[in-house]
């Protein structure tokens, strides 16, 4: 089967083709447009679709999830999700231009200071993780006020991780606001904001459950408020999880005073479950305590 569905996109109609052909695929792709591949009747043809996204159904690709594969076709950034005053989407190349340089940055960092970083993130992360650390957008003058995102967890070892029947997914949350934008809400308003769109999508990708890890430096009051006020307790077990950076230095070295620019660090833990998707699916107000 071969189908082709309009998807708009800023006010232009774009042809998305759906097909369970190799050939089919093929030929659209050299067309330039964008495509999914539908698992066919057997193993063979599920194995040598050509193609980056695949369904096992022509009816689970709906608008949001076409809109995705034709933003990825046309380079442009996924739109995440928004808040009252955010729109929380990915970031682009042009953004590096507007990307302070702020005391305190690290290698992570550095990353989207220059159009060429930027870009081999946009490949690397978003095109192979689809999440990453996302651009906030302020919505009223199109303002880059930050950035925040998630990440798949690092665990110190297979043997700290949990129960593996439980099968949860475990996120790390990360962000940070610019200098010129903070003591304003913007911090707690995007976590809550990525937090709501993880209830979202729990349902469907993880079984209802996830666990999202945060870090923070135990002398930064300012983002233990922030975690704490959306329903982050903390971790009390014992150094379970390892950020990369105190893993980095850890193999380096056993001397603490050797390591002047390491801070102790607390983790947080937030669990999504039922009761949070229950309140997403009914329209419910979010509150301390919930997400």
């Amino acid at each position: 089967m071969t189908e082709e569905r309009t998807v708009w996109l800023e006010g232009k109609p774009y042809i998305v083709v759906l097909s369970d052909e190799r050939e089919a695929l093929l030929a659209a792709q050299a067309a330039g447009r964008a495509v999914v591949g539908v698992e066919g009747g057997n193993e063979t043809d599920r194995q040598f679709l050509p193609v980056r996204y695949v369904v096992e159904t022509p009816d689970a690709a709906d608008p949001g999830y076409l809109e995705r594969v034709l933003r990825r076709q046309l380079k442009l950034p996924w739109i995440i999700t928004g808040t009252d005053r955010l729109i929380i989407r990915e970031f682009t190349e042009a953004d590096a231009a507007f990307v302070p340089r702020e005391a305190g940055d690290g290698e992570a960092d550095r990353v989207f200071y220059t159009p060429e970083l930027l870009r081999e993130y946009i490949r690397c992360q978003y095109g192979f993780y689809e999440c990453g650390v996302w651009a906030l957008i302020d919505k009223v003058d199109g303002t880059l006020i930050g950035k925040a995102g998630i990440t798949p967890a690092k665990w110190r070892s297979r043997r700290a991780m949990p129960d593996v029947s439980l099968k949860p997914a475990v996120l790390e949350l990360g962000y940070h606001i610019f200098e010129p934008y903070r003591r304003k809400g913007y911090a707690t308003e995007a976590c809550r904001g990525i937090l709501n769109m993880l209830a979202e999508v729990s349902v469907d990708l993880f079984d209802g459950r996830i666990t999202v890890l945060a870090r923070t430096d135990a002398a930064n009051t300012a983002s233990i408020r922030v975690l704490e006020s959306c329903g982050f307790v903390r971790d009390t077990s014992a150094g379970r999880l390892l950020s990369g950076a105190r893993k980095i230095a850890d193999r380096k070295s056993k001397d603490k005073e050797s390591l002047p620019n390491m801070t102790e660090k607390i983790d947080f833990l937030r669990d999504i479950g039922y009761n949070d998707i229950m309140l997403k699916k009914r329209g419910g107000h979010y509150h301390e305590g919930n997400i």
